[in-house]
């Protein structure tokens, strides 16, 4: 009889890019393990197709109730998840348990399920998928305690799959991890889902007569940064070609805030506004020099495309986005700004709009293999 292993993904949310990422690596097991049967746990449907054997489990709107981050998660509602996930583990009887990115899962929704896999399938491999920066150190640190998160990570896990670079941002060192969890971690890279696109060689051509900044919004926080900067910053004074914008925003934002952001740009010349996401690397090749926010998407979607970055730093940015925006600058692979120092860029005082030149080689450089190595760690775990 062939051996099918089964391999169950933990999503805590309905982060898109998260769930990209996990589409991806579930397309490389395919490659990977012949014969392999997958299921994501999550909240909605993936508008994507799926790799062959991979099913869905959708938790219902009826048990998802009020469940939040915050305080006021019914314990009604957090009850029928669990019981969600604990059905949708016992039918399923995986070989591998992958929990993304909340170790405890939301709310501690996935605590039931880990104790009775601890207990009743002691040889289900149970793993814990984080970011490559989760949020500041001392945060951190703090919550891990006071949540009993080092004793999860110690006694329920068997291996902690890194999506990221230690030589940039080092968990295990910055969140004190003990050695008997240190051990586990795979260092696997950046978890590049649009791999399959075809990355642009940087260039030193002058290929046209303008400088073209494409100003990517997803966010309140990220119109917020891009309104303060364009109004304020002197970009124009050092600027040796025209400057022409390029706006890519997400269609989920306000037709107000969409209006009131425009309106802060009326001074600069926009060549076109698009609020189509999924094409973002299109826009993006086309850009000199693209301005967002730090997220982990920015990594694969503009760094990784060889493109010049600004990364914006204002009081709303999100303490992971701050983190990881500092480390990228500190291995020249970014610049950043912060909105919160009024004198001119202290932080990067090397920021202007140059000729079309290629800037200086980073310190560090950028894993991308993250799919095929969190495949690989995954499959060696399922086969030994």
């Amino acid at each position: 009889m062939t051996y099918q292993p089964r391999i169950l993904f933990y999503l805590p949310d309905d982060n898109h890019h998260s769930l990209q990422r996990y589409l991806a690596i579930a397309h490389q097991l395919v490659q990977d393990l012949p014969n392999v049967k997958q299921k994501l746990i999550t909240k909605a449907l993936p508008e994507a197709s799926l790799p062959m054997g991979v099913d869905v489990s959708v938790i219902p709107k009826s048990a998802e109730g009020y469940a939040t981050s915050g305080k006021t998660a019914s314990k009604k509602a957090q009850r029928k998840r669990e019981e969600h996930i604990l059905d949708a583990i016992y039918q399923f009887q995986p070989h591998l348990l992958l929990v993304d990115r909340v170790a405890s899962g939301l709310n501690g929704e996935i605590l039931p399920a880990l104790h009775f896999l601890k207990a009743w399938s002691p040889h289900t491999k149970i793993v814990y998928g984080m970011q490559d920066v989760e949020a500041s150190p001392q945060s951190i640190q703090v919550s891990w305690q006071l949540n009993g998160i080092y004793q999860l990570l110690d006694k329920f896990y068997d291996r902690i799959l890194l999506y990221g670079q230690r030589d940039l941002f080092d968990p295990i060192m910055a969140y004190h991890m003990p050695v008997s969890t240190a051990v586990k971690v795979v260092e696997c890279g950046y978890l590049n889902y649009l791999n399959n696109c075809s990355i642009p060689l940087a260039t030193t051509q002058l290929i046209s007569d303008k400088f073209s900044i494409l100003i990517v919004v997803d966010s309140d926080e990220a119109i917020d940064n891009c309104t303060q900067f364009f109004s304020r910053n002197n970009l124009i004074e050092n600027a040796q070609l025209p400057i022409h914008l390029s706006l890519l925003i997400d269609s989920k934002l306000t037709i107000q805030q969409i209006r009131d952001f425009l309106t802060s740009l009326e001074h600069w010349s926009i060549d076109n506004v698009n609020f189509d996401l999924s094409l973002c690397h299109q826009f993006i090749d086309l850009a000199d020099l693209v301005v967002c926010n730090a997220s982990y998407a920015s990594v694969c979607n503009v760094i990784a495309r060889n493109k010049q970055t600004l990364y914006l730093i204002g009081p709303q940015t999100p303490p992971d986005y701050m983190m990881r925006a500092r480390a990228l600058f500190r291995a020249g692979l970014a610049q950043i700004h912060d909105l919160s120092i009024e004198s001119e860029l202290k932080l990067n005082r090397n920021i202007n709009i140059p000729h079309k030149t290629t800037t200086p080689p980073p310190s560090a450089m950028l894993h991308l293999n993250g799919v095929r190595l969190a495949s690989k760690a995954i499959a060696s775990m399922i086969m030994s």
